[in-house]
């Protein structure tokens, strides 16, 4: 779940991946209840598609070219995904077992002095627990897109009660907040893959996106407003998403004409029902929509 300003919205995204005795992909589906972060933009069934040429009959355990192929999609959350289930059923590989859970809870909230985070992450019933505490020396400025051009903070982060990185941030463009931000929560990440002996790249960690996070909710309170700071806010959330200049997800590229037909389907529906109630009312007759 997202909150954008004074708004709540859910992106649940949910994949479902099918596997044969040798672990090949055999069909792979995304759950039609889905929905994306760029509202009716997100073409599911476009994805799917995608996907499925991509993936179906390749081995699950080839992660990398999982990790690789998901990726070309440019739909964020399904590379995510996608990516983090391939890892994490390698892990279940090597270490032997025939199944296994991992669950991942991030929270971020802002108080007088900055802004305080937490993130629980439990694999194969064990939990660490990642804490990040930023504390204004000056309050952060802001561009015109609403990204932080400015900080001087104090930035503290801990695993499971450890601190892995103790620094005063002090930058003065949008670069050196993020790379700032980066190389600490880099730290972070290395510290808990090292807690849970994960080997390589975990990629079912969210660690590395929480200065993405960071950024929204430094945004959210640099704005006022209601609906325009929610606008504003899921267009930093695309920027983050893809990148300055670079073009939407397969999906909300392909799919673009396809809801604007839905829209247009859907305009015109509307405009046949109120002209229909229009006249059951002047035949004084009782209409149903």
């Amino acid at each position: 779940m997202y909150r954008f300003g004074g708004l709540y919205r859910e992106v649940p995204i949910a994949v479902r991946a099918e596997l044969d005795e040798s672990a090949r992909i055999v069909s792979l589906t995304i759950d039609e209840e889905s929905c994306g972060s760029q509202g009716k933009s997100c073409d599911f069934a476009c994805l799917e598609r995608s996907l499925r040429d991509k993936l179906i009959n390749r081995p699950f355990t080839e992660f990398s070219q999982i990790y690789k192929d998901a990726g070309t999609t440019g739909c964020l959350h399904v590379f995510e995904i996608l990516s983090g289930a391939s890892a994490f059923f390698a892990v279940l590989r090597d270490s032997g077992r025939d199944g296994g859970s991992e669950q991942e809870l991030v929270k971020i909230s802002s108080d007088a002095g900055g802004l305080i985070a937490e993130n629980i992450h439990e694999v194969l019933g064990k939990t660490s627990v990642t804490n990040i505490d930023i504390r204004h020396n000056a309050l952060p400025t802001f561009g015109k897109k609403g990204l932080p051009e400015s900080m001087d903070a104090h930035l503290s982060v801990s695993v499971n009660g450890k601190t892995v990185s103790e620094t005063d941030i002090k930058a003065d463009d949008f670069p050196g907040c993020y790379s700032r931000l980066n190389r600490a929560y880099t730290r972070a990440y290395h510290a808990e893959k090292k807690f849970f002996a994960a080997g390589g790249k975990q990629r079912f960690s969210n660690l590395p996106s929480l200065v993405g996070l960071t950024v929204l909710a430094l945004s959210r309170e640099g704005m006022s407003g209601t609906f325009s700071r929610a606008a504003k806010l899921e267009n930093i959330l695309i920027f983050l998403q893809t990148g300055e200049g670079r073009e939407g997800c397969i999906g909300f590229r392909k799919g673009l004409n396809m809801n604007q037909q839905y829209m247009l389907k859907a305009a015109a529906g509307a405009a046949l029902g109120c002209a229909a109630l229009a006249l059951g009312i002047a035949l004084k007759r009782r209409v149903r929509l």
